[in-house]
């Protein structure tokens, strides 16, 4: 197991006896340990508390991704990219999604993240439709990702998943769904008052642990 962005624990120094008469060596010997002690103990709360390093554990990045838009497969049973064109919060530590096709989502902080995905299904017509979702790593599928939801006719369903990933700052996940009939959608649906309109995908991602196997 390796762990990043963990702060190196400081330990207490050992400090040199003091001789019985006074000694400039003495005291040079004994500033240079608290020296070193001190320089040890004030890059340990750097790294706790920069973002950058140790502290990404108490600055838990995070982000919340949304779709207002209805997304359609083109064909039966070929892969969809969920677009997620829309930000609810990214905190500003370190989660993002590309900026051109708003599918990759990327890291900076190397760790163990918790997702949570969720889609707004429709089916228009009567026919029976089973659409599934799943999620890649690096362009390859994560074996047993997928959760799947069956129609038998027409009608409006939730699908929600959530699992644990392992990501490097290197790494590209994206999400993933399909259809056995191109009448069943992900929908969108707009605000009318009272109600504040449903998103056709919402992707949850947070930070939960800096320890890698």
């Amino acid at each position: 197991m390796s762990e990043v962005n963990t702060p190196k624990q400081t330990t207490p120094p050992a400090l040199p006896i003091a001789p019985r008469d006074w000694s400039s060596r003495f005291q040079d010997q004994y500033s240079n340990v608290l020296r070193l002690f001190f320089n040890r103990l004030d890059s340990t709360f750097k790294n706790l508390f920069s973002p950058a390093s140790g502290g990404a554990a108490l600055f838990m990045p995070h982000a919340t991704f949304f779709s207002a838009i209805t997304q359609t497969a083109g064909a039966p049973d070929i892969a969809q990219d969920i677009v997620l064109e829309s930000i609810y919060s990214d905190g500003n530590l370190g989660v993002h999604i590309d900026s051109v096709n708003n599918t990759d989502i990327t890291v900076d902080t190397s760790g163990v993240y918790s997702c949570r995905m969720a889609l707004h299904l429709n089916k228009s017509n009567a026919a029976a439709a089973t659409v599934t979702a799943w999620v890649s790593l690096n362009g390859v599928a994560k074996l047993y990702s997928a959760q799947s939801a069956t129609f038998s006719g027409q009608d409006t369903k939730q699908l929600g998943y959530g699992f644990t990933l392992e990501l490097r700052s290197t790494d590209v996940v994206t999400f993933h769904w399909a259809t056995t009939a191109v009448t069943a959608v992900l929908q969108a649906e707009p605000p009318a008052s009272p109600y504040p309109g449903v998103a056709s995908a919402t992707l949850g991602i947070v930070y939960i642990s800096n320890e890698l196997f």
